[in-house]
């Protein structure tokens, strides 16, 4: 968000509501190239408005994407997670093991 105002926003839209988060990740080595795409369910439970400006006023939002950090405070908005919390925090930790072993990577 580039505003606390659109991070209200981000916020009240999310409220209640299912959305998708989507982690890209390419791994190169020589000539070989594959890429993947993670997607991650997430369901908000109903945020009041009080907890919308709380959360905002605490600054935590300003430097995230969908304007929340589920491994911060808001972990206290998500209802459910169907996928890889993983993902949702940053990278796909399993999903990216699995195909580093493919390119010869062992970790």
């Amino acid at each position: 968000p580039h505003s606390e105002e659109e991070a209200a926003a981000m916020l009240r839209m999310l409220s209640g509501r299912e959305h998708q988060v989507m982690t890209g990740v390419t791994v190169a080595r020589g000539d070989r190239l594959h890429s993947f795409t993670e997607v991650t369910d997430i369901y908000f439970r109903e945020l009041s408005e009080k907890e919308i400006a709380s959360y905002v006023a605490s600054g935590e939002p300003m430097d995230k994407a969908g304007a929340y950090g589920v491994q911060e405070k808001a972990a206290a908005f998500v209802k459910e997670i169907h996928g890889d919390y993983f993902s949702v925090v940053g990278l796909p930790v399993c999903t990216l093991a699995v195909m580093l072993r493919e390119f010869g990577v062992e970790i």
